[in-house]
């Protein structure tokens, strides 16, 4: 079975088994099958969380990245990132 939407090579290059995990559960509950996304039905959303320093930004880029590069099968265009002040200065580092 060959996956019609796949998280960029490079990414996976440096994610963890755990991370790539995280990804397919965002995935399977905000979008859960590209037949969902046809039919129109909308997914539950999720919260990812794990303990701190496990990568979750990472992985949330990763699947914005993914969702972002698939555009015409997810239909997704915009994203809308919500996170405090200081997490802000730490990822332009």
């Amino acid at each position: 079975n060959e996956s019609l939407i796949e998280v960029s090579p490079k990414l996976v290059q440096q994610l963890k088994p755990h991370q790539c995990d995280g990804i397919r559960f965002l995935w399977n509950n905000v979008f859960e099958s590209i037949d969902a996304i046809e039919n129109k039905k909308q997914g539950n959303g999720c919260i990812l969380a794990h303990c701190m320093g496990l990568g979750k930004t990472l992985q949330v880029i990763s699947f914005i990245h993914t969702i972002f590069n698939y555009d015409k099968i997810t239909n997704v265009r915009t994203c809308l990132v919500l996170c405090p002040i200081n997490a802000g200065n730490i990822l332009l580092i």
